[in-house]
């Protein structure tokens, strides 16, 4: 998703690989069936994650550092 998204240094790529990786949950988490039964609950979950993609992101930049 955000493969020709420009970037600086190696700490602004992992971050961009990091989000891609959020986004593409936020994708899956969308195009559930259980999302696609109204189009009010396609919003809701497209809301939720404009609001929180940056903790998802987050979340997984601190699950990796665990691993290392």
């Amino acid at each position: 998703m955000l493969d020709n998204y420009p970037y600086q240094d190696d700490a602004e790529l992992k971050r961009l690989i990091i989000l891609n990786a959020a986004l593409k949950i936020a994708h899956a988490a969308a195009g559930a069936s259980s999302a696609n039964t109204y189009s009010s609950r396609v919003e809701e979950v497209l809301a939720g994650v404009t609001k929180n993609i940056d903790q998802l992101a987050d979340a997984i930049e601190e699950s990796l550092k665990k691993r290392a």
